[in-house]
């Protein structure tokens, strides 16, 4: 029997302040490495893979292939040093988890997509106990768009569970447009889900 995939937008969706925290690891990052206020000159709505291109582009930052890792491994030490100072703050939206935990109860598969780096992701989740909860599609290492995530999560979730799927949907609160993926958002899925329609 073909299932239902949902794919699930961590940073638009489920954490209501990750892109925050993203966007001050950043700042701080490049203040203390290159001493650069990046603050106003980048907009954060694209993957990290693409804000890290942009960054270097913007401030002409010609870094080695291993430079710019140790960057982005800095960067996630850096969302590291914000979450110990403060175990409360990455801040899970009660509502989208509420459905998330529902679609669980239906056996509907669960998986993830975000534009932070998977580490990222899992650094946010771990201390909220819910890390276990999802199957894992794509990260900000993985494509620059968002878009593209959405439809690479989907094919490596095909491979990972061997399943044939009937519909997929992504629930985030913004509309990427994906060809033949399904967006909800909190008032269309709790709309579905009222009905049991899902």
């Amino acid at each position: 029997m073909d299932k239902r995939l949902v794919l699930v937008d961590i940073d638009n969706y489920l954490i209501r302040n990750s892109l925050q925290l993203n966007q001050f690891a950043l700042q701080n990052l490049f203040k203390i490495k290159f001493r650069l206020n990046i603050w106003k000159k980048i907009q954060y709505e694209e993957t990290d893979s693409f804000i890290f291109q942009k960054i270097c582009q913007t401030f002409q930052l010609n870094l080695s292939t291993e430079q710019l890792s140790n960057l982005k491994r800095d960067y996630v030490l850096e969302l590291f040093k914000l979450i110990k100072n403060n175990r409360n703050s990455a801040q899970l939206d009660p509502i989208s988890y509420n459905n998330i935990k529902e679609l669980l109860e239906q056996k509907i598969i669960i998986g993830s997509f975000a534009s932070s780096f998977f580490d990222n992701i899992r650094m946010k989740l771990i201390p909220l106990n819910i890390f276990h909860h999802f199957q894992f599609g794509a990260f900000g290492e993985d494509a620059t768009s968002v878009t593209q995530l959405i439809e690479v999560a989907k094919e490596i979730l095909k491979i990972q569970t061997k399943e044939t799927f009937s519909e997929t949907y992504y629930l985030s609160e913004k509309n990427y447009k994906v060809k033949d993926i399904q967006w909800l958002n909190n008032n269309t899925l709790g709309s579905i889900l009222q009905k049991k329609e899902f």
